[in-house]
């Protein structure tokens, strides 16, 4: 059983990590990179800004890749569950993720 002694209640706790992230999003004509901002990540989740506006059941491919070179890089598939706009043009993007 979980303990949810903690004051969010959720099955995982969120790591806050502002890094660099580039995707591509699967299906696309373009197959072009995109980057944005990683803002948290859980093991089920990913919250990011981008100044590309993704659409809702967007399924991408992330990567992140870790200051330390002798780290590999975080790769996982994702699809977007949430997009709002911000007043700058940028985008809050919510993903549910599938670690590769």
């Amino acid at each position: 059983m979980i303990d949810y002694t903690y004051d969010e209640k959720r099955n995982f706790a969120r790591m806050n990590i502002d890094t660099q992230v580039s995707y591509s999003i699967k299906g696309a004509a373009d197959d072009v990179p995109h980057h944005g901002t990683s803002h948290d990540l859980s093991a089920t989740g990913l919250a990011m800004t981008t100044d590309y506006k993704l659409v809702v059941g967007d399924e991408i491919e992330i990567t992140m890749n870790a200051d330390d070179k002798r780290l590999p890089a975080f790769i996982a598939n994702g699809n977007v569950l949430r997009v709002v706009q911000n007043d700058n043009k940028t985008f809050d993007i919510s993903i549910s993720l599938t670690v590769k």
